[in-house]
């Protein structure tokens, strides 16, 4: 699958040499899909290669007339960011991947309710709408630098959020994705995260006793700790970079409930 975009008009240059059709555009464009079609008005516009963040094309002249364009794409990537009116360590983390499918985990404070949606996508003009797994609907726009939207938690009650992307570069690009596992102990159940590239983790839980997160860091000597709301859990840990496993142990008020470990499965 081709990763969702928006179209808009930019500078695309077109030479034919030596039998070879030579595309250029400006750098600076972000992540490009070339395409092309031979009837201008009508017809499914063809991908030429996979997307690119380089500024050139080749290809054979073929037989026909062709039309070409650029389909410039939703920054890929890891956003993070907070709900309307949240004021403690509550907010959201969302990855949109190469293929066009995006993932989130959060805690909306000023609503109470846990966000979780896995695997939606995003339309050719950025936007999406899902429903989350806790009953509510989250709906926005992706950008190549911003997220935002709204959110209608399980009671029917509206409220809005906004993001920014994080940088691609960092002390932990190569950790940088979405971490699935479980949590044992006094509590038991699933946990999520997603890590940007300098460590600011995005830590969700879901069990029995219902849903928490909140943001957390991960250190150059890959020190984790967060603090979920609106449990209060401390949450603290080791990012292992060889593994891409995230583990370490949950506690309340200073007690130590119990063991929790995550790993890698998805990246952007």
């Amino acid at each position: 699958m081709v990763p969702r975009g928006v179209c808009q008009p930019f500078s695309l240059s077109l030479k034919v040499t030596n039998g070879q059709v030579k595309l250029a555009w400006p750098a600076g464009s972000n992540l490009v899909q070339p395409q092309k079609r031979t009837n201008l008005l009508s017809g499914a516009w063809q991908d030429l290669g996979a997307p690119t963040a380089g500024t050139n094309l080749n290809e054979a002249v073929g037989p026909t007339r062709a039309y070409y364009r650029l389909r410039f794409l939703p920054q890929v990537g890891i956003y993070m960011g907070k709900f309307t009116g949240e004021a403690d360590n509550g907010g959201f983390g969302v990855m949109l991947r190469s293929n066009g499918l995006a993932y989130v985990v959060g805690y909306n404070s000023p609503q109470s309710n846990g966000v979780f949606a896995t695997n939606f996508s995003v339309a050719l003009n950025g936007t999406f709408q899902t429903a989350t797994l806790e009953g509510g609907q989250v709906s926005g726009t992706f950008t190549t630098n911003a997220v935002s939207g709204n959110f209608t938690n399980s009671l029917g009650q509206p409220g809005s959020y906004t993001g920014n992307r994080m940088a691609d570069t960092g002390t932990h690009a190569a950790d940088v994705g979405y971490y699935s596992g479980t949590y044992s102990g006094a509590l038991t159940g699933s946990a999520y995260a997603i890590i940007a590239a300098d460590g600011t983790t995005f830590f969700f839980t879901s069990g029995s006793t219902g849903e928490g997160g909140g943001y957390g860091t991960n250190t150059a000597p890959n020190s984790f700790s967060a603090t979920t709301v609106p449990d209060g859990i401390a949450v603290t840990g080791t990012l292992n970079q060889a593994t891409h496993v995230l583990s370490g142990s949950y506690s309340l008020s200073g007690t130590t409930l119990g063991p929790f470990s995550l790993t890698r499965t998805l990246t952007p």
